[in-house]
């Protein structure tokens, strides 16, 4: 384990978190922490919140579907441009 400053606990329960992890993660004020208690202590993660109207673009299955696409497209693994919505039905009717 690396050796980071020990930090004390204040009055109203605020900690500073150590410049080092700050710049490690890339922290900034006003970003967000999550607690997580685990067996043998705490573990801190800093966390993104999304509009529960985007929340379908972060799921698991649709993160993978993203990742898969994305290599698709780096290995050139792609059909288009379309030049009309017909045509590319056409491209995925035969695809099936």
């Amino acid at each position: 384990m690396a050796d980071y400053p020990i930090v004390k606990l204040r009055d109203k329960s605020q900690i500073t978190v150590p410049k080092e992890i700050v710049e490690k993660y890339d922290l900034s004020e006003g970003d967000k922490l999550e607690f997580i208690p685990e067996k043998d202590g705490i573990k801190i993660r800093p966390v993104i919140t999304v509009p529960k109207s985007q929340a379908w673009f972060w799921n698991e299955k649709w993160q993978e579907g993203e990742k898969e696409a994305d290599e698709d497209i780096k290995n050139d693994r792609v059909s288009g441009p379309f030049s009309s919505a017909e045509e590319l039905m056409e491209e995925i009717e035969n695809e099936q």
